[in-house]
């Protein structure tokens, strides 16, 4: 079932001329601290990019994934026109990211797996975690409009669990949100781990599934990122 509460990802690429440090700094302070002043954002969090051996070239579309949540859909159709995002927020992009790549789509989720299963082998300190901890690996697969339309399968809860992921979510467009236009992305893996460890010793365990999970959206990129929990 997807949720009522409607989120909007941000994709942004760093500015020409400006270093990976100098990005994702700015982006945590003060692009982030100047956003949380936006009334209608119920829940914001920053996916910054980790490179990794087990991802190829498709992990260097994007610098990041920025996740932003609204109550509904009219409030996140509203955001572009709140003045503390048009006066203040947006002026503020351009001093970081390439706004002529920015892309921007807005979803729902689906919440595959919330967290470790209660029974099994999974041990004491994975079934005491959650994702509301304010720093977690989350590894984000996107699939791009012109991509596979068959991105999600039935057997997508199996595979995230025999990788170790401790949450997997699925969002899909928030169709009201496109009435003039088609989605951009058509839909996104969530999944997440407690370290860049856990996972790396979890996509180990079955290496098959990771593949087929990150390599289903024929159009689409992949990237493994520090979730950071701003609000």
């Amino acid at each position: 079932m997807l949720n009522e509460a409607v989120k909007m990802y941000g994709f942004p690429t760093r500015k020409p001329g400006i270093s990976g440090e100098e990005f994702h700094d700015h982006w945590r302070h003060p692009h982030a601290t100047l956003s949380i002043r936006i009334p209608t954002i119920t829940a914001y969090t920053q996916c910054h990019r980790i490179d990794t051996a087990l991802l190829g070239t498709q992990q260097q579309r994007v610098d990041g994934i920025a996740e932003v949540w609204f109550a509904n859909a009219a409030d996140a159709a509203g955001m572009p026109n709140r003045p503390e995002y048009r006066d203040i927020v947006k002026p503020d992009e351009p001093n970081f990211t390439d706004t002529s790549t920015l892309l921007f789509a807005y979803v729902r989720d689906e919440v595959l797996s919330p967290g470790a299963p209660a029974g099994g082998s999974t041990d004491e300190a994975d079934r005491a975690w959650t994702p509301d901890r304010g720093v977690t690996t989350k590894l984000m697969i996107v699939t791009e409009a012109g991509g596979n339309e068959n991105w999600a399968a039935e057997r997508d809860l199996a595979l995230g669990r025999s990788i170790g992921a401790l949450r997997h979510v699925r969002a899909w467009p928030a169709n009201e949100l496109y009435e003039a236009s088609s989605p951009l992305v058509i839909g996104v893996h969530e999944l997440w781990w407690p370290t860049v460890s856990d996972f790396e010793r979890g996509i180990a365990r079955n290496p098959a599934a990771f593949d087929e999970l990150v390599d289903r959206p024929q159009k689409g990129f992949a990237l493994l990122t520090q979730a950071e929990k701003v609000m």
